[in-house]
């Protein structure tokens, strides 16, 4: 695993200058826009048109998205389809839920503004329709027993996803403080469709429907110098909510593992830190986060800033057909260095408040990622 991070650290240091570049090369005015979204091992590249001039005082933007990434995952039930706890016979608990998987994805969104946000200068209210096709190949290492492989799932091999997703977004978060301290909320409720006629039987199988409700806030607490060119001592306060339900003919694999909305990310682990990723991979789930974060004074640049921070996580889980549901709570303190206002570099260590990994252990002495969790 030490190798994955290296070369995903080479990777953010490449995308960083390509990324501020996109940001600003097409000027403050120009109707088209581009962007890199980066991912685990992989990116998005993104281009759009807006001011398209449909209704006056709003953005209506047109989008196109085309991306691939290499990233890891987890499944964690059993051939006989009973959560994985580590203790099954001929699976080791660490490596035996862990496989890779490669994702392509082409997405065409449009998105109609509301209200305008006179601080910001973009939408503050805005509706968007979205349609994503997405391609999965996962691999089986013949050198370890994986418990993905040993089932029967219709997607566990590789997966051609189609879907259309409507949604309702508010954003109101400042990210211009030169001290890196966000203030406001932002909020996003949406409806995802990929029905099987929608070429979702060709490749594997998908045939849901995905409701998703989540909600940020940003709130500063104090800036021991708010007049200085560079941040000196300064921290605010973070709450992430986010409500997940998916039901249908069949819920895929990909859509189980992840809470939804315009920017997924994996759950419930992952998204409670600590808990290994992907596990509890139900059709319902409730993830909260509670983070304080502190920026440490600025290293040279004022966009570069190291800081601290501590944080609690809590997801709530149930698997409906199967009878099964839970809690599950961590804790814990990491340090970040924030880049540009733009990308962090997280170190984190999390403990476990009422459940284990599948080792039997509930302290995680560290975990990395390269964007703040929320």
């Amino acid at each position: 695993m030490k190798k994955q991070y290296l070369y995903l650290l080479i990777l953010y240091v490449m995308i960083i200058p390509s990324d501020l570049y996109a940001q600003y090369a097409t000027g403050e005015q120009s109707p088209m826009f581009f962007d890199i979204e980066p991912d685990f091992i992989g990116a998005t590249l993104i281009l759009g048109f807006k001011d398209l001039g449909f209704f006056p005082e709003v953005d209506t933007i047109f989008a196109i998205g085309v991306g691939g990434g290499y990233d890891w995952f987890g499944y964690y039930r059993t051939p006989d389809d009973e959560p994985f706890d580590g203790s099954v016979a001929g699976f080791d608990p660490e490596s035996g839920p862990v496989y890779a998987r490669a994702g392509f994805k082409l997405s065409l969104s449009l998105t109609q503004g509301l209200l305008w946000n006179l601080k910001e200068m973009h939408n503050l209210l805005e509706l968007f329709a979205c349609l994503k096709s997405h391609y999965y190949l996962n691999f089986d290492d013949a050198n370890t027993n994986q418990l993905l492989f040993a089932g029967c799932l219709p997607d566990r091999e590789h997966q051609l996803q189609n879907s259309v997703m409507v949604g309702l977004e508010w954003k109101d978060i400042d990210y211009n403080s030169p001290h890196q301290l966000p203030a406001g909320t932002q909020a996003e409720i949406s409806l995802e469709y990929g029905p099987q006629w929608l070429f979702n039987l060709t490749v594997g199988r998908s045939d849901y429907l995905r409701f998703n409700l989540s909600t940020r806030a940003f709130v500063p607490l104090f800036d021991l110098a708010p007049d200085s060119n560079l941040n000196i001592l300064s921290s605010y306060l973070g709450v992430f909510l986010g409500l997940d339900y998916a039901w249908g003919k069949y819920v895929p694999l990909s859509i189980r593992e992840s809470m939804g909305g315009k920017t997924p990310r994996k759950a419930v682990g992952y998204a409670v830190r600590g808990i290994e990723d992907c596990r509890f991979d139900t059709p319902l789930k409730i993830v909260g986060n509670l983070e304080i974060r502190t920026n440490l004074p600025a290293v040279g640049s004022a966009d570069i800033i190291p800081g601290i921070t501590v944080f609690l996580d809590g997801a709530y889980y149930d698997y409906l057909d199967y009878n099964e549901s839970g809690f599950v709570f961590s804790a814990g303190a990491g340090v970040y260095l924030s880049l540009f206002n733009a990308f962090a570099l997280n170190f984190y260590t999390a403990f476990l408040l009422n459940e284990t990994r599948t080792t039997g252990d509930a302290w995680t002495p560290l975990l990395f990622a390269f964007i703040f969790h929320f």
